[in-house]
């Protein structure tokens, strides 16, 4: 018999914490979401710090590593977890990378202020700090810190300033007693280390602390590269420190705050009007170029280069993502390019032959210039322009592309050019004037641009236009609407055509909504005095949905904005959408409501028939169109995030950057374990019910019918068939299941005759590679035969004790012979493990628990004999007391009790026969 170990196994990450994401990493936005304070070079990369979230598109808490050769940035574990989650410092030392700062802990390490990462972890630096360190600085062997604490390591005299011998922290000289070392305080020139606080400069020569010069102005900070001529800012001043007297060499018109040092230049960064200038030692001149364009929180020598820091996605005409690198002749970053998404709001979106176009205020699309107007071929993740465009609304029409967009005009009604896209230049086929609103549809086989449209190639048009392919006609008869008012949605539902109108738009408590329908001849209200707005509509298979900011249609209240026209009355769409907007989209695909709003909290949900859902953690801000290529949504608007956050835990993790676009796959998928973890395979092996009388039900046993996918089951059921459909009964099941949910069912088995029995069980869904779901089921009734021949019957078609189905023979090569197989239970098909035993004592008695199957306790024999010295005749039988602790039909638990005797040992063993 053979034995099963069982072994537990913890694993710990030093990774961030991972939520299930599912939105496509193809549109990542390659932003700086915080600020970056300090940087430090090593041979093959930059270690960045700050109190950021986000580093160039990278989701990194504080800390992390920009590779020199790829500018791939990489976390360091989990980075900050705990305390005010600053990095201030950073240096290099001993191929080890140091970090100071506000923080309390690190990768969830407990490190007071300052931590140590040798390549691989994290470590605590002894007790740390026990206030901010704002600045390092490495001298020789030894790392200095500064900052705003009054003691390092429980180390006396180490108020202010500490020094690390790579084991312990020491004192350097007496220490500071007042005065804070400011985060640009530290610099190293000459072998010597200079600390600048307060108003005076200090020089530490390894032995002890002098004055250098006398007292001077506030300084926030220090650099020197000879030791002798030493630069300070603060306030709003620069000053020099020739080794005689200090000079002011500028005041700036704000205040200066970071000062750094290449090449005998000076570089002074702050908020003064330039934010950074270079003294070049008899002039002060802009850096680069055009310069800098935004207040900088610092300026750094690193290496060969100056590096600045700030809200800076373009300097000097580089994409510089938050840290710009100056060499001393031109501006570079030093980070991977990431941004594969559009630097502005989408407002339109559509497929067309299985590439995406999009429109909106963006001038960028991926790495490429798109003036308003891109495609996105997801099939090479390529972007293109299409150049010529204004952007407005696109729609696909009979095959090709369509654009609406106002032409620059200063009083009304404005020019609203409808243009055709030919491969290479947008063709204008429609010159058109409104003065409120513009947009198309294509319903069908019609292309429809409507809103408050007064002519279209010269021709008189009331409120739409439809163009056939050749020229414009008015298809507004019948519509009266005021000056102030437009038609805003259209769609065919049901085999009917509506249309939703804007009325009195500029006046807020006076808006309304009407839904028109066209009867053949002319538009005729349909639903009127809709409070206040209706946006969108679509159609749900045969009923019309619409949404908006109304809060009731026609007396039913609709407090989430959506509503269905079933064809004979009006009805709100569950609850949940547009919390705090109103529904701009709606797009019905795959069985489900797509809604995308004006809505901080929830802005792209889906309706599964009975309830709104988040789709996949959702976009971070508003949602303004949608479409769908294939078994993907696309949807754009003004968001810059999509996926699941975590915000609220003690270190935030941003979702994954999507950058005004984004797309999340419509996947379901079904499946079905027997026991937790135990997968069923469509259409593969069968689940034994048991052995039972007929007429005798089995209790249920119990199943999980698990939602994988991405999108949630819908459709779902089961039908019977196989040989002995009526012989097996399923529970009831839900008819929709949500994505990552679990439903329990069970199913019993009831024999109408003796012999083996069996059936296939349907399980439909939408899942479209497992519909149906097969699983066998099968069953013995139980007559005058014996239980193995029964149990042979059931596996291997056969009663006999031959062959394959002998008791002695091993068809599925586990080491259990057939006999031992039924005895517990077993699948005589697959490789598997006789259940394991266990033993316990229970004051005077040894207790030993197994399990074994139903059908085999009144035909096998079990026995449990007892022995002090495992001589192979030394054991007593008889002794044991049995007792049947549960039976679910299949399988049996159960104890076995024997005597503990009063020795030190007693060894027993389970027999079968």
């Amino acid at each position: 018999m053979k034995k099963a170990l069982l072994a537990s196994l913890l694993l710990i990450s030093n990774a961030f914490p991972q939520l299930p994401q599912n939105w496509s990493p193809n549109f990542p936005q390659a932003t700086t979401v915080g600020s970056i304070n300090a940087i430090a070079e090593a041979a093959d990369a930059y270690y960045v710090g700050g109190s950021f979230s986000r580093l160039a598109g990278v989701a990194v808490q504080g800390i992390a590593r920009v590779d020199k050769a790829t500018g791939t940035v990489t976390p360091l574990g989990a980075g900050l977890t705990g305390g005010t989650l600053t990095v201030n410092a950073v240096a290099v030392m001993g191929g080890d990378v140091f970090i100071g700062g506000t923080f309390t802990a690190v990768d969830g390490l407990s490190a007071s202020r300052v931590a140590r990462w040798d390549g691989s972890a994290w470590s605590a630096l002894g007790s740390g700090a026990n206030g901010s360190v704002n600045a390092m600085a490495v001298l020789g062997s030894e790392l200095f810190i500064g900052g705003t604490f009054s003691s390092v390591g429980g180390v006396s005299l180490t108020s202010r300033l500490a020094k690390w011998d790579g084991t312990n922290w020491l004192a350097a000289g007496a220490g500071f007693t007042s005065t804070s070392v400011p985060t640009g305080g530290l610099a190293v020139a000459g072998g010597e280390l200079f600390v600048g606080r307060g108003a005076q400069v200090q020089k530490w020569n390894g032995a002890a602390w002098s004055n250098v010069g006398p007292a001077t102005d506030s300084i926030s900070g220090i650099a020197t590269q000879d030791g002798i001529n030493i630069y300070v800012v603060g306030g709003s001043t620069c000053r020099h420190w020739d080794g005689a007297s200090w000079t002011t060499l500028k005041t700036f018109d704000e205040f200066a705050t970071e000062v750094a040092m290449l090449g005998g230049d000076v570089y002074v960064g702050g908020q003064f009007t330039n934010y950074l200038e270079r003294w070049d030692g008899s002039a002060w001149h802009i850096v680069g170029g055009t310069g800098v364009d935004q207040y900088l929180t610092m300026v750094s020598q690193v290496g060969g280069a100056v590096f600045v820091s700030g809200d800076l996605t373009v300097t000097d005409g580089v994409k510089t993502q938050g840290l710009a690198r100056w060499n001393g002749s031109t501006w570079s970053s030093i980070f991977e390019d990431l941004d594969g998404g559009l630097n502005g709001d989408g407002y339109s979106i559509v497929e067309l032959n299985g590439k995406i176009y999009v429109s909106g205020s963006f001038t960028t699309a991926g790495k490429i210039a798109a003036s308003h107007v891109a495609c996105y071929d997801k099939t090479t993740n390529t972007w293109s322009a299409l150049p010529g465009s204004q952007g407005g609304s696109l729609v696909a029409h009979d095959g090709e592309l369509y654009a609406c967009y106002w032409v620059d005009q200063p009083l009304p009604p404005y020019p609203l050019t409808v243009a055709k896209w030919s491969g290479s230049a947008w063709v204008t086929i429609g010159n058109l004037e409104a003065s409120l609103s513009g947009n198309m549809a294509s319903i069908g086989g019609a292309l429809y641009v409507f809103g408050d449209i007064s002519t279209a190639n010269g021709t008189p048009i009331n409120h739409i236009a439809k163009w056939n392919g050749t020229t414009w006609s008015d298809a507004g008869a019948g519509i009266t609407l005021n000056a102030d008012s437009f038609v805003q949605s259209m769609c065919q539902a049901g085999g009917q055509l509506y249309a939703s109108t804007f009325n009195d738009i500029s006046v807020s408590e006076l808006q309304t909504s009407h839904i028109l329908q066209w009867n053949g001849g002319a538009w005729v209200t349909h639903t009127g005095n809709i409070t206040p707005l209706v946006n969108c509509m679509t159609a749900m298979d045969a009923d019309l949905v619409i949404g908006g900011t109304f809060v009731s249609i026609n007396g039913v209240p609709c407090d989430n904005h959506v509503a269905r026209w079933n064809g004979s009355t009006w009805s709100a769409l569950g609850t949940g959408v547009a919390i705090d907007g109103g529904v701009n989209v709606l797009k019905y695909t795959h069985g489900l409501l797509f809604a995308g709003s004006q809505n901080t909290v929830e802005p792209l949900q889906e309706w599964n028939g009975s309830t709104w859902e988040q789709v996949g953690g959702g976009p971070n801000w508003d949602v303004w169109d949608i479409t769908v290529v294939g078994d993907d949504l696309f949807v754009t608007g003004s968001f810059t995030e999509a996926g699941w956050n975590d915000l609220e835990s003690e270190t935030p993790i941003p979702a994954p950057s999507s950058s005004y676009i984004g797309s999340y796959p419509l996947t379901p998928e079904v499946a079905i374990e027997q026991e937790a973890g135990g997968g069923l395979v469509d259409g593969s092996g069968a689940v034994y019910l048991g052995s039972f009388a007929p007429g005798v039900s089995s209790p249920g046993m119990t199943f999980t019918l698990r939602s994988d996918g991405t999108i949630p089951l819908l459709g779902l059921g089961v039908v019977k068939a196989g040989a002995n459909p009526g012989d097996f009964t399923v529970s009831a099941l839900p008819s929709a299941l949500e994505d990552g949910a679990t439903a329990a069912f069970s199913i019993s088995f009831t024999p109408s005759s003796a012999g083996p029995r069996s059936a296939v069980l349907r399980f439909s869904s939408n899942d479209p590679d497992e519909n149906p779901f097969d699983v066998t089921v099968t069953g013995v009734g139980s007559g005058s035969g014996s239980a193995i021949a029964f149990w042979r019957q059931n596996w291997f078609g056969t009663s006999d004790n031959s062959g394959s189905a002998a008791d002695t023979a091993d068809p599925d090569g586990d080491g259990t012979s057939n006999y031992d197989e039924f005895a517990f239970g077993m699948d005589p098909t697959a490789d598997d493990s006789p259940p394991g035993l266990r033993v316990g004592v229970n004051g005077g008695s040894i207790e030993l628990f197994y399990t074994r199957g139903s059908s085999a306790a009144s035909e096998v024999g079990f026995e449990v004999p007892w022995t002090q010295t495992m001589n192979g005749t030394d054991w007593t039988y008889g002794d044991d007391s049995e007792q049947v602790l549960s039976d679910n039909g299949i399988r049996q638990e159960v104890k076995v009790t024997v005597p503990k005797g009063t020795a030190d040992r007693r060894f027993v063993r389970l027999e079968v026969w």
